[in-house]
């Protein structure tokens, strides 16, 4: 019969060796940071710890509401899975000035598992900074204006151009404009079809 204090070592040993061999199969990810925030998008990096026995799939979820799970908004990552992998995803169709909780997933055959919530919040929609180009080559019936856009303020220039009135501050919607592309940067505009002797606003 072997002594009390030998049983323990070999009971403390059995527990030790289950122990390891339990945490060697366990997969594991962590959600390291959030970057490149803007109004409608975030992009997430997060990193493979273990690969256990193997993951299946493996990505980010989020929510507005705390403690997101894959039942939630979700993206997958399509690298090859691999221990001390870091992958990245930007997440799309956020809606702006929101809070947000985001976590990396794994999902092997024991399950979903996930890292830990990081919090991070969109950024808000700026009005887009242009300027006016000076009027010249006039003649009795057209004109050259343009602008310049210097920012766009978070949100993709889809029009822009010139709008012109006998009135003071024309607007797009009761006078007539130039369409000149999209986007920023500078551009022309022709103003035609004035008439002769008529004082006009840009």
């Amino acid at each position: 019969m072997l002594p009390v204090r030998v049983k323990l070592i070999l009971i403390i040993l059995a527990v030790t060796s289950f122990s390891c061999k339990k945490n060697e199969e366990q997969a594991s990810v962590s959600t390291l940071r959030f970057e490149q925030i803007t109004p409608t998008t975030a992009h997430l990096t997060g990193k493979i710890v273990d690969i256990g026995k193997g993951i299946s799939f493996y990505g980010f979820c989020w929510s507005k509401s705390s403690e997101p799970t894959t039942d939630n908004e979700s993206i997958l990552a399509n690298e090859s899975p691999q221990a001390g992998l870091e992958f990245s995803r930007t997440i799309t169709g956020l809606d702006p000035g929101t809070t947000y909780y985001a976590k990396a997933f794994g999902i092997d055959k024991k399950g979903t598992f996930y890292g830990k919530q990081l919090t991070f919040k969109t950024a808000v929609f700026q009005i887009a900074t242009l300027r006016t180009t000076a009027v010249s080559a006039i003649t009795s019936t057209s004109a050259v204006s343009g602008g310049t856009i210097e920012g766009d303020g978070g949100s993709p220039v889809t029009l822009r151009g010139v709008c012109w009135s006998k009135d003071a501050n024309p607007t797009i919607d009761l006078n007539t404009k130039t369409e000149n592309g999209s986007g920023t940067g500078t551009y022309t505009s022709n103003i035609t079809g004035l008439e002769s002797g008529i004082t006009y606003h840009v």
